[in-house]
């Protein structure tokens, strides 16, 4: 509980507004709406896969930053 705890900490450090909210059947994920850029957990996830799902986000947010440095 404290790795997620601290990775939604570092998460908002780099901007996000981390929500947890039944997905359902979507999938955790990131978007950005205008400068306002916002993380979605399942909540009815457990916390180690809310983990798993934060740290895929990640770094999938880290190579669109890269790719956007690139271009």
């Amino acid at each position: 509980m404290q790795r997620l705890r601290a990775t939604i900490d570092h998460a908002e450090q780099l901007g996000f507004e981390v929500r947890k909210v039944v997905l359902e059947d979507q999938t955790a994920g990131w978007c950005q709406i205008g400068a306002k850029k916002l993380l979605f957990l399942d909540l009815a996830a457990t916390a180690g896969e809310q983990l798993q799902q934060l740290t895929d986000i990640l770094e999938s947010f880290d190579k669109y930053r890269q790719s956007c440095q690139v271009a």
